[in-house]
């Protein structure tokens, strides 16, 4: 008997071990070191275990060096977020810490809040931008890029505004993930207007800090025209199934690729093969096929043609689920609205929402827009993240079930194996 017991006792402790070191080792896994350049953000994407969907994640932090927030992929955002699939926790450095700062993310659960993760922030020194000079010609307006890798927009200030005048009002060049919608790249691009000839320097500052980043000279003369050289080969895309004049990357517009733009000038594009490259009087490069088209871009001032420079555009082809995306962005009633949106249901009224033929006339068959697919080139699938509050059929009905909020994932699944999907946001009130 006191062999039982002794071995008992020692397998308890070999039990109380093997707990201490998981308990540990899970702390240990808790804990996660991140790095922000001040004026910078960091993004930290947070898969959601089942066990934790629909409940609601807060993040949080004491330093006065950070700033922090909560997005999904379908847009939502705020310091407090349902969790689905997963989201991302964003922290952003505003001020110079030298100490390492602390970010926690907690849960919310039978009314009590668990600690899930916590972040150990470094604060390093601001990210170097080296900004280039700028040729323009007098009298002519520009699109110019300017590279930024802070989380705020920037304030010019001009040497001699008789000379040189910049729209601060951004146009976005980055790149966008579809989950979160993360920005993969930091280019900017400002309009610059020549009014005089003559140098002028721009000094660049973070906006909201009013901290200067750096400077480059602006020098307004008269300069031959040319082609950018990352926009010597131009990619683009075509589909059969939707109007090239509604898809973003279908077309572009020459002037957007030609830096000394001339303020007299007209410019124009041969195409040696038409059906994949054609030039419109508007201005821009369509997309009429698949293949590659190589392209002269001519300058016409008066009565004199010149040459610019060639081009190579390679168009390949679209997949269905690009058409539907690009509808999207046409057409929003509301129920395309990815956290811009709530569609209201009324409890008492059992209310519901008929989500298909919504779906059918934006993103399938969109008359404004030209996309035709046939019935048997997709199929669409439903899914309700909460259906205690409001479930979905087959055929995108949706019912109210009790007071709340749930998401209504929809999926178009497209016959070249390409996915659409897209999430309408429902919130189920009361008697109004």
């Amino acid at each position: 008997m006191k062999v039982l017991k002794k071995g008992i006792a020692i397998c308890l402790v070999a039990l109380f071990v093997i707990s201490l070191f998981s308990i540990c080792a899970f702390a240990k896994a808790e804990v996660q070191n991140v790095e922000v350049n001040l004026y910078s953000n960091q993004l930290v994407k947070i898969d959601v275990p089942t066990s934790l969907k629909g409940l609601d994640f807060t993040v949080k932090t004491n330093s006065k060096s950070l700033g922090v927030d909560l997005f999904d992929e379908f847009g939502g955002i705020g310091a407090t977020l349902k969790a689905k699939n997963r989201f991302f926790v964003e922290i952003a450095a505003f001020k110079k810490a030298d100490k390492v700062q602390t970010v926690t993310l907690k849960y919310a659960k039978n009314g009590k809040s668990h600690l899930y993760r916590k972040f150990k922030v470094s604060v390093n020194d601001m990210e170097k931008v080296n900004f280039k000079d700028v040729t323009i010609n007098k009298g002519s307006v520009n699109k110019v890029k300017i590279p930024n890798p802070y989380c705020d927009y920037y304030t010019f200030k001009v040497s001699d505004k008789s000379k040189l005048y910049i729209d601060l009002d951004a146009y976005y060049y980055g790149k966008y993930k579809y989950n979160g919608l993360i920005r993969a790249e930091d280019n900017f691009a400002y309009f610059f207007t020549a009014k005089k000839t003559g140098s002028v320097k721009v000094d660049v500052y973070i906006t909201n800090a009013n901290k200067k980043v750096g400077s480059f000279n602006v020098t307004v003369g008269d300069y031959k025209t040319y082609v950018y050289e990352d926009n010597k080969v131009v990619k683009l895309k075509y589909s059969k199934y939707g109007s090239n004049a509604y898809m973003s990357k279908s077309h572009i517009l020459i002037e957007d690729i030609l830096n000394n733009k001339k303020s007299k000038a007209k410019y124009k594009v041969v195409s040696d093969n038409e059906k994949v490259v054609s030039f419109l009087i508007s201005g821009h490069l369509y997309a009429e096929g698949i293949g590659n088209a190589n392209c002269s871009v001519y300058e016409k001032i008066g009565k004199t043609t010149t040459l610019v420079d060639k081009i190579t555009v390679k168009v390949k082809k679209a997949p269905m689920s690009y058409v539907a995306r690009e509808n999207y962005y046409w057409y929003d009633d509301g129920v395309f609205g990815k956290g811009e949106y709530v569609e209201y249901l009324n409890l008492t009224d059992n209310a519901t929402l008929e989500m298909e033929d919504t779906i059918k006339t934006c993103l399938i068959n969109n008359k404004s827009t030209g996309s035709h697919f046939k019935h048997s080139q997709y199929s669409i699938s439903y899914k309700s993240d909460n259906p205690k509050v409001a479930t979905v059929t087959d055929n995108g009905i949706v019912t109210a079930q009790s007071l709340g909020e749930a998401n209504i994932i929809y999926s178009i699944k497209f016959s070249d194996k390409s996915v659409y999907k897209g999430n309408c946001q429902v919130s189920v009130e009361p008697e109004w």
